[in-house]
């Protein structure tokens, strides 16, 4: 998906469009019309529009902050994620279940569910994680 400012009867357009291929060729399909602008104020409004509705699209409504994607605008960059007492919530939380088992050591299970709550990786990653 992308942000397309093309002219049209004299305003500019600001839609997101995508690339599908339709009949072995790429075409541009219409995803979201934002606005038209016929003044100055509106050429500098609805672009930003367009981004922030461009991310929402991209990302499923989901909250996104700029930090997280790799290096923001200041040179921020992300070198490690903490969870400082999440565990301790979590666990907490999984004692109010009430759940038991034969099988397996309660805690052990604890541990894991939490474990994929916060850093849903493989099993591998996990048990690397967990150590």
């Amino acid at each position: 998906m992308f942000l397309e400012k093309s002219v049209f009867r004299g305003t500019t357009r600001v839609r997101i469009m995508e690339k599908v291929l339709i009949d072995e060729a790429w075409k541009k399909k219409l995803i979201r019309h934002i606005g038209t602008a016929k003044g100055e104020l509106d050429l500098a409004l609805i672009p930003e529009q367009g981004q922030s509705t461009l991310l929402e699209l991209k990302n499923g409504g989901q909250l996104v902050l700029p930090f997280l994607t790799g290096t923001d605008s200041n040179g921020l960059k992300v070198i490690g994620e903490y969870h400082h007492g999440a565990e301790l919530i979590l666990c907490h939380l999984f004692d109010q279940l009430g759940i038991t088992t034969k099988t397996i050591s309660i805690g052990l299970l604890c541990q894991l569910v939490v474990a994929g709550i916060l850093y849903p990786v493989s099993k591998r990653r996990t048990a690397t994680f967990l150590n």
